[in-house]
Formats: C-alpha cells, structure tokens, sequence
C-alpha cells in the first residue's frame, strides 16, 4: 500500500471489506504499518466518539493460518480475520520481515497503529486515531505471522475463519484466549 494521507472527511482511498474490522499490514524499514479500519454503516456518534477517543483493547490471537485483530471497547466489538498467506509470496515475505524487525527493537519500543472509522455505506472516513503497541505485542504478532502458511486459497481461508467462529463465539472468548492485548485511552 502506497504512502496516502488520511483524513476524516475525505473518501477512503482503497477498496473497504464492507462492514467491520479490516486489517491492512504494510511492509516497512523499522516495522510493521498497521491499520485497523472499521467499517460501519452509518456509524452514530457514540460508536465514532468510542473509537476516536474511548477506551479500548487491542487484542492479538493467533489461530493458523489466520491471525485474529480484536477491537473492543465502550459497547464495540470488532475482529478481523488476517491471513498473510492470502499474499503473493514476495508481499508475505516482506510483511513477515517488516514484522520480524520487532527483535531489534529496545525493550521499551512501541509502534504506532492507525484506526480509522469509514462508513461503509459511502466510504466517507469519519474518523482517526493513532495507538500505541508495545514490543511484547508487535513479537507476539511477529510469531503468528511467522506460524502461518504461504499459499493460502480463499477456501481455506474461508473454513478457517467459520472453524474460529465456532471456538470464539464472541469477541470477549476471542479476548479471553488472545496471546497479547493492548489498552489506549485507559
């Protein structure tokens, strides 16, 4: 994904997966960009308000060949299904290696993650908010990027995620078994 500027106003400039949680992994030099998009059509002001400046937990839970993204807080709950394997092999292999540069990182390193609110009914970004993850949560995800398959079929993809619907019902069983939650606005 090419560098874009986002604004709150303006359209989304790539294709949205409809209705709720996207997660977009960009290669880097020093890590991993992450945006987590939700898409809500017509989202109220208390779901924008929630995602802008509320409370919430990120939550990373690694379940082959997908690695889940769980957002939650101040009666939201969204998860997305990430699947690296979905990627021609050079994109998989630079978003592993851009995930990987976690390990050089100090103790005390953190990356920046964007969210970004977008009405799926007109594309039209309502919102943004940039938070902060901790090293321990880029490694974690660092391992289950690692732990997923190369060449992975929409089919497969597909079983995964409804065999994970079955096991974590909910976003909280998502979060009760995630392997790494970060907190913001707390």
């Amino acid at each position: 994904m090419p560098m874009t500027r986002l604004a709150v106003g303006e359209m989304w400039p790539w294709p949205l997966a409809g209705e709720g949680l996207q997660a977009l992994m960009t290669p880097g030099e020093a890590a991993l960009g992450i945006t987590l998009v939700a898409g809500i059509s017509r989202p109220t002001r208390e779901e924008v308000r929630a995602l802008r400046k509320g409370k919430i937990r990120v939550a990373l839970l690694p379940a082959p060949p997908l690695v889940w993204i769980v957002l939650s807080g101040q009666g939201l709950s969204l998860d997305a299904p990430y699947a690296v394997g979905l990627h021609a092999a050079d994109q998989a292999r630079a978003i592993r290696t851009s995930a990987a540069a976690v390990e050089t990182w100090p103790a005390t390193g953190r990356a920046p993650a964007t969210i970004a609110v977008v009405d799926a009914s007109d594309r039209i970004v309502k919102a943004l908010r940039t938070v902060s993850l901790t090293r321990p949560w880029m490694a974690a995800l660092s391992a289950a990027l690692a732990s997923c398959p190369d060449g992975l079929s929409v089919a497969a993809r597909d079983a995964a995620i409804r065999r994970d619907m079955v096991r974590w019902p909910t976003t909280d069983a998502m979060i009760a078994s995630a392997v790494a939650v970060e907190r913001a606005g707390l």
